[in-house]
């Protein structure tokens, strides 16, 4: 297939969508430029650090201090990139969307990293919790009027989305926020119903952490004990409900390890956004050419629907690579916190890294880079654990609070009031 040549301009026309994301984008920069840097960042004074100050007095480790910095800063450096080819090759109007988005998660992650209070995650996640349960009452509702597939008030793929971005930020928090524990079931079951395979598969991934974020044998125990529930239930319907085990297995079918599984036409869209892809593989043409492509050849279909096949088309290898070092770096920054973190203060960068990951898993057959309601609070999540790495051991790493110290501001000084949870961690004077 030879090149394709199409005309690089601004439309008049702008979606709701792209409108929400400018806007967002905007305020997100504005709160950036803004921030002051001594908030929600312990200050660096020249006195005897204290456990007032958090990470003052070292408590982050090297390694970790540099691999998150190295990882911001593949990510700048993907941006600087992504604007200069983009305009270079000439501004789109779903470039400018998809810039905007790019901007709005690594934007948001700073902002809150920089302005994060104690206790912000906290009340996030509960906000989280109560969207999540009105988000399944709604598409619940939906399930019950048009069935399987619904597509009403909300659109199945973007429930998928949403779906599994929520339930990672809650599962780590499900024995600290009252209504947490089983809305990810609830998540998992409707994403099932929706039809979304990808997002099924993701947040079905992401139940398995449910034991990992517990410390206690009990409740791994009854977490072991639902997800094998689930996992019998989810095998039942894709086995003997035909409109589940029509959605997987027939239709555009391609071979995946010896199994014909559905691919919904994407393999043709693949195809063809790589085939103009290979034409310039390390520059690539500007962000908003792969959806272009896609809308130039087939009208009704808009997007390329694989996030990494859009990064390779849009900013080439160079624009892949720097992506990925430094969305997988921060990912792994994350997780390596999270393990190293006592009882209630890994939960936010379990969260972060869960996010990540289901993130990352949406990214093959979807297009949730350019989804402002999936990056948003994937860079606030990623914020909070960015803040709080610094002081998530604060309580057991700088030892009990000294005669200056209450234990009510001991609690206080401890990664958003989690950690004070354990309160055996936690000595009087």
């Amino acid at each position: 297939m030879g090149d394709i040549a199409f005309q690089v301009k601004l439309t008049t026309s702008v979606t709701l969508s792209a409108a929400l994301t400018t806007l967002l984008t905007v305020l997100s920069v504005i709160a950036l430029l803004t921030a002051r840097s001594s908030s929600g960042v312990p200050a660096r004074e020249s006195r005897k650090p204290s456990w007032r100050d958090g990470a003052a007095g070292g408590v982050m480790p090297p390694r970790l201090c540099f691999l998150s910095w190295q990882a911001q800063l593949a990510l700048w450096i993907f941006l600087s990139w992504a604007v200069c080819t983009t305009v270079q090759r000439g501004l789109t109007t779903e470039g400018v969307q998809n810039l905007a988005c790019y901007l709005l998660f690594i934007s948001t992650t700073l902002t809150v990293w920089h302005r994060a209070e104690k206790a912000d995650v906290i009340r996030f996640i509960k906000v989280l919790v109560v969207v999540g349960w009105l988000r399944v009452a709604m598409y619940g509702v939906d399930l019950l009027r048009l069935g399987f597939d619904a597509q009403g008030v909300y659109a199945a793929r973007s429930f998928g989305v949403q779906a599994v971005v929520i339930a990672a930020a809650v599962i780590p928090f499900a024995a600290y926020v009252r209504g947490a524990r089983f809305l990810p079931y609830a998540l998992f079951l409707e994403t099932v119903l929706s039809g979304s395979r990808t997002a099924m598969t993701a947040v079905g991934l992401l139940l398995v952490f449910v034991s990992l974020c517990n410390t206690r044998r009990v409740r791994r125990l009854k977490a072991v004990v639902r997800l094998g529930a689930l996992a019998i239930v989810g095998w039942l319907g894709l086995t003997y409900i035909p409109a589940v085990h029509k959605r997987f297995f027939t239709g555009d079918l391609v071979m995946v390890h010896g199994m014909a599984v559905n691919s919904s036409g994407r393999d043709f869209l693949w195809s063809l956004v790589s085939q103009h892809a290979s034409t310039s593989p390390w520059l690539g043409f500007g962000a908003g050419s792969a959806t272009r492509i896609v809308r130039n050849a087939i009208r009704t279909s808009g997007e390329p629907h694989n996030d990494y096949l859009r990064l390779w088309h849009d900013f080439g290898y160079i624009g892949l690579g720097l992506w990925l070092l430094g969305y997988m770096g921060i990912m792994a920054n994350c997780w390596r916190r999270a393990r190293r973190s006592p009882e209630g203060g890994a939960a936010p960068h379990y969260a972060a890294a869960l996010a990540l990951g289901g993130v990352s898993l949406i990214m093959i057959t979807g297009n949730v880079l350019i989804y402002f309601y999936a990056m948003l609070p994937l860079g606030v999540l990623v914020g909070f654990s960015l803040a709080e790495q610094a002081s998530a051991d604060v309580c057991t790493r700088l030892g009990p609070p000294t005669k200056e110290d209450t234990l009510s501001d001991r609690r206080h000084s401890c990664v958003g009031g989690l950690a004070v949870l354990n309160t055996r961690a936690i000595s009087g004077p």
